[in-house]
């Protein structure tokens, strides 16, 4: 099948060889298309890994393996002729989406002094906030389909803001796995609640059965959360749109009552100020990272019994025979000269110790992201 995102490889001396998804990678650069970061990821494979789907991320896709490597400083920019018009029809309904909300609760103020408590009709016509009519509602899928590396893991195909076709990734522990640790090169500063959003809905998403108007409320809150996590999402944005992630909580929570599904939307402070590249903080991002979906009896989890505590740093069980931490230190020097080796003998790639001034006074040396451990180094420090 072919390749509908035009992913793309440098591999046996041949660039912009196109990439089958279907086929087991070979050494060298790949460069996989992500609708929701808007790029193309550049990673490096070594001999017979596998290949992620076309459109879905390959950062979390080769989540600690030990196969691959992503150089981001070879990603690329992913722009669809369309996607400035898509993307501005979207903010307008966003807006008037908005307006509508505030003018209810503006008429109902009176009577319910809560300026952030629901609209008393929207449980009865709370199918009118699908848009069935709408293409991202019409291709999305109702499949969960396994994940072909990752364990308890399983993928969702929807249609982004932008028109592309991407894939959600599901799966109940998906907040403790820490799949989401590999994007911190590209979240790290994000609002802490985006993110949770981001981990909650993809945690709900895993349940077998789901009806189409709820799994095309949180594959939209999965998309808005992504693109909120950009990192030139100023301060002034993510709280006009935090109150439209509350619309949609709300939506959500009355689907679940309405289709007798006991789950619930996450508690937040939605007054704590927002967190965004313009405003770093030490302080930790408070998240979904150590909740797992589920059913329990223990005081500890939520009023439904459907969010457990567990303790931070605990695993999904893959990969535990194969995690960086327990191989030699000669196997990670082996790796990082057999991609320099590589990297140097491609004509056609810019020499990484040939970095752009402009670009040395944000980022002194190339940056690589060993996948296995979800961490970030510079030069030969993988």
């Amino acid at each position: 099948m072919a390749c509908r995102g035009r992913c793309f490889s440098a591999a046996d001396g041949i660039p912009g060889k196109p990439v089958v998804h279907e086929e087991a990678s070979q050494l060298g650069l790949t460069w996989y298309f992500c609708p929701a970061h808007l790029g193309f990821h550049a990673m490096f494979l070594f001999d017979g890994a596998p290949q992620p789907f076309c459109g879905e991320c390959a950062v979390l896709f080769f989540d600690k393996a030990h196969c691959a490597v992503w150089i981001r400083q070879y990603d690329l920019p992913a722009v669809m002729s369309n996607s400035a018009q898509v993307l501005d029809d979207a903010r307008a309904d966003m807006d008037a989406m908005l307006s509508e909300i505030d003018d209810a609760r503006l008429d109902r103020r009176e009577a319910d002094p809560d300026p952030f408590a629901p609209p008393g009709e929207l449980q009865a016509g709370v199918f009118r906030e699908i848009p069935k009519h709408d293409w991202t509602y019409s291709s999305l899928s109702t499949t969960l389909f396994p994940h072909t590396r990752i364990p308890n893991m399983f993928l969702l195909e929807y249609r982004t803001f932008q028109g592309a076709l991407a894939y959600q990734p599901c799966s109940k522990n998906i907040g403790i796995s820490g799949i989401f640790k590999s994007l911190r090169p590209i979240d790290e500063h994000g609002d802490p609640i985006f993110k949770q959003a981001r981990t909650w809905s993809c945690m709900v998403q895993a349940m077998q059965g789901l009806p189409r108007e709820l799994r095309w409320v949180l594959a939209t809150i999965y998309n808005f959360c992504n693109e909120m996590l950009r990192q030139d999402t100023d301060e002034d944005t993510l709280w006009k749109m935090r109150s439209w992630l509350l619309h949609w909580y709300t939506v959500t929570d009355e689907l679940l009552e309405l289709f007798g599904i006991f789950v619930y939307t996450p508690d937040i402070d939605w007054f704590d100020r927002p967190k965004s590249r313009s405003r770093t903080s030490a302080e930790r991002s408070e998240s979904l990272e150590s909740y797992i979906m589920g059913w329990s009896d223990s005081d500890r989890s939520s009023g439904g019994g459907t969010v457990i505590r567990r303790r931070p740093g605990a695993g999904d069980g893959r990969d535990n025979g194969s995690r960086a931490d327990a191989w030699p230190h000669h196997h990670h020097e082996h790796r990082v000269s057999a991609i320099h080796a590589w990297l140097a003998s491609q004509p056609h790639l810019p020499d990484l110790d040939d970095t752009p001034s402009s670009v040395k006074k944000q980022q002194q040396q190339p940056q690589f992201v060993d996948l296995s451990v979800g961490t970030e180094s510079a030069g030969s420090r993988l």
